[in-house]
């Protein structure tokens, strides 16, 4: 168990003392749960009442929804974007013999990310 730990750990009992502080468990810091009387449940008068609501302005809420699926979408290609970025630098630098194809990768996803970044400014601001 001592072996290729400093002398200056071994002495005294030292180390033994490291690893039960090491091993040793957290003090439970967790509040114990509020008794008291349930939550009432919920009421669902006003969900329909809001879905009422948005069914007078079919229009304008399948334009909200839309612009937010739009937008959601766009934020999630981005990380794609850069997986390719990643992946070009990688193998670029794996392969040296075509170079002039992995710049044209970095280059095409630099455009897409900022037309990405556009579309996701204009779809999640207006």
């Amino acid at each position: 168990m001592t072996h290729g730990v400093p002398a200056i750990y071994r002495q005294g009992g030292l180390l033994d003392r490291l690893l039960f502080l090491a091993m040793r468990r957290p003090p439970d810091t967790r509040q114990p749960l509020p008794r008291g009387p349930r939550p009432a449940r919920p009421n669902f008068a006003t969900l329909m009442r809001a879905v009422r609501y948005v069914g007078r302005h079919r229009r304008l809420a399948i334009l909200a929804y839309g612009s937010l699926f739009i937008a959601t979408a766009a934020q999630l290609i981005v990380p794609q974007l850069v997986r390719v970025i990643i992946d070009s630098v990688i193998g670029g630098v794996q392969v040296q013999a075509d170079r002039a194809s992995a710049i044209q990768a970095l280059v095409g996803a630099l455009v897409a990310i900022i037309l990405v970044s556009g579309v996701r400014a204009l779809f999640a601001f207006s």
